[in-house]
């Protein structure tokens, strides 16, 4: 690799690292993000009545030598709820199918609490950033099949620029004085924010924020950006094509101040609970190929390619992410509400 394409994927990785740095909290990260929507909004947190498990690496490849990847690890479960497949097996085995409907039409029964977290890294060159946080939910019915979900969440990052490694060319350079002078930073900060969800079996919208509320720890010379504010909404809904088939579309909108407004749309179709492809469109930015495979409503395996669109497919050759999925003290093989 040349000095001056070495110095070139420098300065994309610190253009990237700034565009990280002010939107990070939007967690805009991961195409498959519907796999994770408590990520992305907690009133979804504990939506899934048992502990849902999941694991995500996403590999951008580019033409330089430098890491350009992200990964997390969540983990979600809900508390004070009991999966409806226990009282429709009950009441099948007394023999009695309209019991189930009676429980699973009860207020009580809906009302939940959902926990959970996730922690997050991500690399572009010299710049990581970890982060660690904490979702509470609180569901309740507003009728027979509509439930009501609110949601908080709060969030520690710390940033990093670190430039050992990197050799500068010897020509005085305004910035590149600037990053030796400073020789990298760091930044931590905290992060609160919220969210609302209505949803039913087949269908849910949501609205949350992101930076809502931003307090930084510490930062160095580099690292002084704040992070803006941004709002979301998200919907889905499942259509079932038949005994066997069903298909769901979702959407995403954002606002913020750096951005404007910005929108993603992806629709899947799924055989028999267990195969599905879709495709994933974001304005003006990237197209994207899903698929994903369920085994005994427990285990889940998901793959996603990503083509740039913009001015970034000049500097990468597509990104690969796979996220995997597992749902414990799932007893009755409760099929997942969001796939």
């Amino acid at each position: 690799m040349t000095v001056t394409t070495k110095y070139i994927g420098l300065l994309l990785s610190l253009g990237l690292m700034i565009v990280s740095l002010r939107s990070y909290g939007q967690q805009q990260t991961f195409t498959q993000y519907y796999l994770n929507l408590p990520s992305e909004n907690p009133g979804f947190t504990g939506m899934e009545p048992y502990l849902d498990v999941k694991s995500a690496f996403r590999q951008r490849w580019n033409g330089f030598e430098d890491k350009n990847n992200s990964i997390y690890l969540s983990a979600y479960a809900s508390l004070g709820r009991t999966s409806p497949t226990v009282f429709k097996n009950n009441s099948l085995r007394i023999s009695n199918p309209e019991a189930y409907d009676k429980v699973a039409s009860s207020s009580s029964l809906k009302r939940m609490h959902g926990v959970g977290g996730m922690v997050t890294s991500q690399t572009v060159g010299p710049f990581k950033s970890m982060s660690a946080n904490l979702n509470y939910a609180y569901h309740l019915p507003v009728s027979r099949n509509l439930s009501l979900s609110m949601g908080a969440r709060v969030r520690y990052i710390n940033y990093d620029v670190n430039l050992n490694g990197y050799t500068f060319r010897e020509e005085s350079d305004p910035f590149i004085d600037m990053l030796k002078d400073s020789n990298g930073g760091k930044q931590q900060q905290f992060v609160g924010d919220f969210g609302m969800t209505l949803y039913s079996d087949k269908f849910y919208m949501g609205f949350s924020s992101s930076n809502l509320i931003s307090e930084n720890m510490s930062g160095g010379e580099l690292l002084q950006l704040t992070s803006d504010a941004s709002y979301h909404a998200i919907t889905g809904v499942q259509f079932s094509l038949s005994p066997i088939i069903d298909l769901y579309p979702g959407a995403r909108v954002s606002y913020s101040d750096l951005y404007g407004v910005t929108w993603e749309a992806n629709a899947r179709i799924r055989y028999s609970e267990m195969i599905y492809l879709g495709l994933a469109y974001e304005n003006d930015v990237k197209a994207a190929l899903l698929f994903g495979l369920t085994f005994e409503n427990k285990y889940s395996i998901n793959y996603s390619y990503d083509y740039y669109l913009n001015d970034l497919k000049e500097f990468t050759t597509g990104n690969h992410e796979f996220t995997l999925g597992i749902a414990i003290f799932n007893k009755y093989s409760t099929p997942a509400r969001l796939w």
